[in-house]
């Protein structure tokens, strides 16, 4: 099976991430490694980070001075991720036991496609309140109306992802470096499920 590196985001997110985490941590597949990057986090982000990676090793924690933004901070995971995909995972959202297992199997049967996501369900302190349904195969047109793919759920084949650049921290695409990628990948004509 293939080697995966789940890559994270963290700024402030004290009072989430750890459930965050746990449920990656929990997965039925476990070749994997979680890099997370802690984007400047000045609440107990750090400590929290720090304590679950003495306690797992899966876990590699880099940390920006001060707080960069998301495209920046998945760039540095990016950077030292060893997988042969990616897999995206915010701060605030719980993955199903079987998520990584699914993608893979996914990924690994398609493996022309550059990203590959799924469908979501919205959640608060409430409870569940949406779910998410996105196009199974975007078209051009789709990509770039967006949202195509939902961007915390994505499986990435890593090499592409490296090949285009990564996410484009270069210029502000701050609360959408993920449309800003998906676009860069369309044009450049790989596929995105």
């Amino acid at each position: 099976m293939p080697k995966v590196s789940v890559i994270m985001g963290v700024f402030n997110a004290e009072n989430y991430v750890e459930e965050a985490i746990n449920s990656v941590l929990c997965q039925t597949y476990a070749d994997f490694e979680f890099i997370i990057c802690d984007d400047g986090s000045i609440d107990n982000t750090t400590d929290i980070l720090n304590r679950m990676s003495n306690e797992d090793k899966r876990i590699i924690v880099i940390k920006n001075d001060e707080n960069q933004g998301l495209g920046y901070s998945l760039n540095k995971c990016i950077d030292i991720a060893k997988g042969e995909f990616l897999v995206r995972m915010d701060a605030d959202d719980i993955s199903v036991e079987n998520r990584i297992e699914k993608l893979v199997r996914v990924a690994t049967d398609n493996p022309n496609y550059a990203v590959i996501g799924t469908g979501m369900t919205l959640f608060d302190n409430n409870g569940e309140w949406g779910k998410v349904t996105l196009p199974e195969t975007p078209n051009k047109i789709q990509v770039f109306k967006g949202p195509a793919v939902a961007h915390a759920t994505t499986i990435m084949n890593a090499k592409i992802i490296k090949r285009i650049g990564a996410y484009n921290s270069a210029c502000d695409t701050s609360r959408a470096e993920d449309y800003d990628l998906w676009c860069r990948l369309t044009e450049a004509n790989y596929l995105i499920m």
